[in-house]
C-alpha cells in the first residue's frame, strides 16, 4: 500500500514520502509490507504531527476506514 500517495494531495509527493518513511521506521514497519493495520499505526503517528500534516493524516484514516469497511 502507498500511503504516501493519500498524502500527497495536501502535502505534496516529497513531504509526504518523509512523513511516511519517518512514521513506518519509528514503528519498525518495512514500507514495502504494509497492510492494513499497520497503515492505521502509521496514520496514527503521523496524526500526532501539529498542523496540516497531522490533520491530513486523520482525514485520510477516516477515509481508508470508510474504503475498507
Amino acid at each position: 500500500m502507498d500511503l504516501a500517495s493519500h498524502l500527497a494531495s495536501a502535502l505534496g509527493e516529497t513531504k509526504a514520502l518523509e512523513v511516511v518513511r519517518a512514521a513506518a521506521a519509528g514503528l519498525q514497519i518495512p514500507r514495502e509490507q504494509i497492510q492494513r493495520e499497520q497503515a492505521y499505526e502509521i496514520l496514527d503517528a503521523i496524526a500526532k504531527e501539529p498542523g496540516l500534516v497531522g490533520i491530513t493524516a486523520s482525514f485520510v484514516k477516516s477515509r481508508l476506514i470508510l474504503q475498507w469497511g
